[in-house]
Order: C-alpha cells, then sequence, then structure tokens
C-alpha cells in the first residue's frame, strides 16, 4: 500500500482540494488551462464592473458601478443562454465565481474594522442608523415577498375549476 492512496482515494471527489494538498498530480482542473480559465473569468468580471463604472459615470446615476456591471453580465449570461449550442455559464466563470463567493467572508473584514474605526459616530448616530436598518430590512422583505408572491402567480397557471390553490385543486372524482 502506497503512503497516502487512502487520503487519495478519499479525495477524489474533490480533484482542487487534492491537487492542493499536493495528492494529485495530473488532474485536468488543475492545469494551466484551469489556470487561463480563472484569468479569463477574472478579466470578464473585472470588464462587466468597469462597464458599470462607465455607465455609471455617463449618465450620473446614483447606483453603484459594480451593481450595474453585475445586471449587465447577467444580461449577457441570459443572451448567451438563448443559443442552445452553448450552456449558460462557461465553467471557467463558474467556478471562478463559487471560489468568490467561498470566499466571500473575508472580504467584509475591512468593513468591520471601518465599523470599529468610527465607533465615535456610531454613538452619536446609533437612533437613525438603527431605524435606518430596521426599516430598509421590513421594506426588503416586503418587496421580496410581493415579487415571489407575483412571480408565484404568473408562473402558476391558473386552475379552470376556480380553485385558488393548485396543490389543493382535484379533477372531480378524485381524491378522498
Amino acid at each position: 500500500m502506497v503512503c497516502g492512496s487512502t487520503k487519495q482515494q478519499s479525495l477524489s471527489k474533490y480533484p482542487v482540494v487534492a491537487a492542493g494538498i499536493g495528492l494529485v498530480r495530473s488532474h485536468p482542473e488543475t492545469s494551466k488551462t484551469w489556470s487561463l480559465k480563472m484569468i479569463v473569468a477574472l478579466f470578464l468580471l473585472l470588464v462587466a464592473e468597469l462597464a458599470g463604472e462607465l455607465i455609471r459615470e455617463f449618465f450620473d446615476l446614483a447606483i453603484p458601478g459594480p451593481v450595474i456591471g453585475m445586471f449587465l453580465l447577467a444580461a449577457v449570461l441570459v443572451a448567451r443562454n438563448c443559443r442552445q449550442e452553448t450552456p449558460s455559464i462557461p465553467s471557467g466563470l463558474g467556478r471562478t465565481t463559487d471560489a468568490l463567493i467561498g470566499h466571500m467572508g473575508l472580504l467584509f473584514v475591512p468593513a468591520g474594522v471601518g465599523v470599529i474605526t468610527e465607533a465615535g459616530l456610531l454613538e452619536k448616530e446609533w437612533l437613525p442608523i438603527l431605524l435606518s436598518l430596521v426599516g430598509s430590512t421590513i421594506l426588503s422583505l416586503a418587496v421580496t415577498g410581493l415579487v415571489m408572491h407575483w412571480t408565484i402567480r404568473s408562473v402558476v397557471a391558473p386552475d379552470p375549476s376556480g380553485a385558488t390553490d393548485p396543490v389543493l385543486a382535484q379533477p372531480e372524482g378524485k381524491g378522498s
């Protein structure tokens, strides 16, 4: 039995993890092509962000440029999905964004440090900050609920029997 073969077998489902600790040498996802795919994906994300910033500056919008860039990238991916021969999200972009989302907690460290350094301002303005946090949370929950309600109503076809709940609507003579 070769030393480490048990680890290699148990980590075979996780090729990137196995490659990161040196157990797999020639997995296709760890080759130079994966590095190139990741660089291209990061470049695409930065181009989308730059395009969003340019649109924000040109039209003098109050929406952050990265948010506009995110919507532009989503629109490009939806348009790409309309063509049947290509997948909606390229594999390199999907894996790169998954890795970024996996490490998103690290991106909040500077914001947390900023909150700590502004403790004096928080002591002075705690009431408006608290009211705005509570109000925006309630507003976002209400808007999300309404959008979900309207989306479900538009997707679910109305029942010809007049029942409002598609799960409870059953043809006559069926059921208990």
